[in-house]
């Protein structure tokens, strides 16, 4: 069924903030003290109108879509994403199709602005599994006890940042994991100063030695990011677990190894549960998903990634995305790894979710029941590709 009087979808004035903040305030926080523009200030922040995408009726909008373009730093490669916020239909408009049709041109926008990959965090995975996203793994959630923080001793003087004197070293700390999604200096200030957000610091001797962010919000709930080195993580700990009044503190980590997880291990605390779900009623992070938008933008950012890990002799796989031309053929010969226009004997030809799966997990490529004919089990040594998204950069 169509609507007469539909226009879009189309890219926003900047005069038409105030009614997307209308629709998306009335859709994501009724009832609650929160609002998306100081929830999300990335997503809304001037630099990025354009990549804000509408659907009006009769002047007024109602659907919108936003990406926010990002990179994800993992294992020595730099991916380019874009991720999906914010994705908000009027009630009195559903049902017709609207927010697919701005997905559909997000997709086209995230592809001009050079993404391999779409990323979104959501509450309703099958909706956009029926336009080619897939859930995928992010990491772990702790749940020590108050009861438990006598485990924990502290060497440090914790105290709240100054934002001021001690950001700079907190852009240090967070550049110095494993991997996550680049910042700018801007970014870390409207990160680090989000409502209902405090951020501790971990000093000894008048050094910064390691930060956690705690927040309190209907979509960032926990110690949602934290670095450092080990005996400062201990110390925050101490401190934070002694002064909360929840039954359990959720603690946020990476799937593979980190400072946080060995110090859980070490205090005896064994349980977690997945990132995605719910640590309380209303809050907890939503199911993470992605949509490969481009295979060869794809490989030829995860090439150094790849590059590093390869223990074959001379191989070689195509990878094709089923309904489109696009392929890219992954090539060892020599001892040099490089992208071929070419296409192998081995043809890997999978839908976007399964490629989707394939690619980011949770399990090795010769696990996957769906394509064990198919997929060449030298791939089980670089897929699946791990990467992980703090809760603070969550869009």
């Amino acid at each position: 069924m169509k609507i007469k009087n539909i226009q879009g979808p189309r890219g926003v004035f900047p005069e038409e903030l105030g009614s997307i903040f209308d629709l998306v305030n009335r859709v994501f926080r009724t009832g609650i003290d929160q609002n998306m523009e100081t929830d999300y200030p990335l997503v809304f922040r001037e630099e990025n109108l354009e990549n804000l995408r509408v659907i009006t009726y009769e002047r007024k909008i109602v659907s919108h879509l936003a990406v926010a373009p990002r990179h994800v730093i993992t294992s020595g490669a730099s991916l380019q994403v874009g991720m999906i916020s914010s994705v908000a239909t009027d009630p009195d408009f559903r049902g017709y199709g609207l927010a697919t049709q701005l997905g559909q041109t997000a997709n086209a926008k995230m592809v001009a602005n050079g993404c391999g990959f779409g990323l979104l965090w959501t509450s309703i995975p099958s909706f956009y599994r029926r336009n080619d996203w897939e859930v995928i793994p992010n990491g772990w959630c702790y749940l020590p006890k108050i009861s438990q923080a006598k485990a924990f001793k502290s060497q440090h003087t914790i105290r709240p940042l100054q934002i001021r004197s001690d950001l700079n070293r907190l852009i240090t700390l967070h550049k110095s994991q494993p991997g996550g999604v680049t910042r700018q200096y801007s970014d870390s200030v409207a990160l680090y100063t989000l409502p209902s957000t405090k951020v501790w610091i971990a000093e000894r001797v008048g050094k910064i030695e390691g930060y956690a962010v705690m927040a309190n919000s209907c979509n960032k709930f926990g110690m949602v990011e934290w670095g450092g080195s080990p005996t400062a993580l201990e110390s925050l700990l101490a401190t934070l677990l002694s002064c909360d009044t929840e039954r359990a503190l959720p603690v946020f980590v990476p799937r593979w190894e980190n400072p946080m997880t060995e110090l859980m291990k070490s205090k005896g605390i064994s349980k977690r549960v997945p990132m995605e779900n719910k640590i309380k009623k209303g809050k907890g992070c939503e199911e993470m998903m992605v949509r490969i938008l481009s295979i060869r933008r794809l490989m030829e950012d995860l090439l150094p990634y790849i590059k590093r890990l390869w223990k074959s002799e001379d191989a070689s796989v195509t990878f094709v995305l089923e309904g489109g031309e696009e392929s890219v053929t992954l090539v060892c010969h020599k001892g040099q790894v490089l992208l071929s226009g070419e296409r192998s004997l081995n043809v890997v030809q999978l839908s976007h979710r399964d490629m989707a799966r394939l690619i980011f997990g949770p399990g090795k490529p010769s696990e996957g029941s769906e394509y064990p004919s198919v997929v060449p089990d030298w791939l089980d040594q670089f897929f699946p590709v791990p990467f992980y998204i703090w809760v603070l950069d969550y869009v």
